[in-house]
């Protein structure tokens, strides 16, 4: 449990050498196998279209977790995140502006900052994620999270820049900092599996011409194959073979299938420097290949292949099921622009093959 402030600063000089060991988690390949962390979504409390605060403006964060039905409980999940200054440069992985500030202090400084705190053993430090809690110092805060990756956050006042989000998703066992460990964050009573490290950047805007939108999932027309891929039931809840019953989802064979994203220009935002934002799409799914990593629709693809612009992926399910099966496969389409925001869009189909005619 995070007891006090002081404990937070002999937090910040465990982490001033070491957090840059952590690995970012999401590039992950399209096949979801193990649970797995897609991206952060954020909205502007009281403005929920928005991803980009103002300095005093709250937000509400989620960490888009998914992962195959019954992979994991949600009761289960515990998250550990710093929150502090976005690096005003970096090599490979960001890492807290404070703590390279901290680290280009001497060691004499360091001690007249900080006192005995200065020499305390790292181990003291450990700090199990119990609950609910945050705390802040010197301008960073560390916040654990029981249950689904996500909470309501406060952006300071004073804030300039952006803000860097750091730390672990534990599908099981309890999200721990601790400053022995190569990464910091771990999972304690849990496999290697089990631990989702992460980091993402905040933008924070002073400026209403920079102001950000997450991508509008109502102006993206998904089709497979070209028939409409609409809002599906929680793929989560079945009771029956989908082929006996498959109530509202699409019927595929295993074989190519072309899903497809149409965009209207409009639809992405205008951007200060000119132009409408590039939005990313990519494709996750339970089983199966996705032939094409990412989709990208730019200004440029407008001008090439009209308006609304149609860009397609490949999904290919051989080898999936046999004569006289059927299955249900989950989709997760990601879409993001390049400015902090990020949409996600669940999808399932019925995937069966009938026997074959005698």
């Amino acid at each position: 449990m995070i007891r006090s402030a002081r404990q937070i600063l002999g937090l910040l000089l465990a982490l001033t050498s070491t957090l840059a060991a952590c690995q970012n988690d999401f590039d992950k390949p399209n096949l979801v196998i193990e649970p797995t962390l897609l991206g952060a979504h954020v909205e502007v409390i009281g403005d929920s279209s928005r991803a980009t605060p103002k300095p005093g403006e709250s937000v509400h964060v989620q960490l888009a977790l998914v992962g195959r039905p019954g992979s994991y409980k949600v009761d289960d999940v515990s998250t550990m995140m710093v929150v502090c200054k976005y690096p005003n440069r970096f090599t490979g992985i960001p890492v807290c502006q404070e703590f390279l500030d901290f680290a280009a202090l001497s060691p004499d400084e360091l001690k007249a900052m900080f006192g005995d705190l200065y020499v305390v053993d790292p181990s003291q430090l450990r700090l199990p994620c119990e609950g609910n809690i945050s705390a802040s110092a010197l301008g960073v805060t560390l916040n654990c999270i029981a249950g689904a990756p996500e909470l309501d956050m406060p952006i300071s006042a004073d804030t300039s820049g952006d803000l860097l989000l750091r730390g672990v998703v534990c599908t099981s066992g309890q999200a721990v900092f601790d400053p022995t460990l190569p990464e910091l964050f771990g999972c304690d009573g849990a496999g290697e599996d089990a631990a989702l490290a992460f980091h993402s950047r905040l933008t924070v805007t002073t400026q209403d011409a920079a102001e950000n939108n997450n991508p509008d999932p109502g102006a993206v027309t998904l089709t497979i194959d070209g028939r409409a891929f609409d809002s599906l039931p929680d793929p989560r809840v079945r009771s029956h073979k989908c082929a006996e019953d498959p109530g509202n989802l699409i019927l595929l064979d295993p074989y190519d299938h072309r899903v497809g994203f149409e965009v209207p220009r409009m639809a992405r935002e205008k951007v200060p420097s000119g132009g409408r934002e590039t939005w990313e799409f990519a494709v996750y799914t339970t089983t199966g290949e996705v032939l094409n990593r990412f989709a990208f629709i730019s200004d440029q693809d407008t001008s090439k292949l009209g308006d609304p612009t149609l860009k397609t992926v490949t999904w290919d399910g051989t080898g999936l099921v046999s004569y006289g099966e059927s299955r249900v496969v989950d989709f997760w389409i990601t879409v993001r622009d390049q400015r902090g925001g990020f949409t996600i869009l669940p999808r399932s189909v019925c995937v069966d093959l009938p026997d074959p005619i005698r």
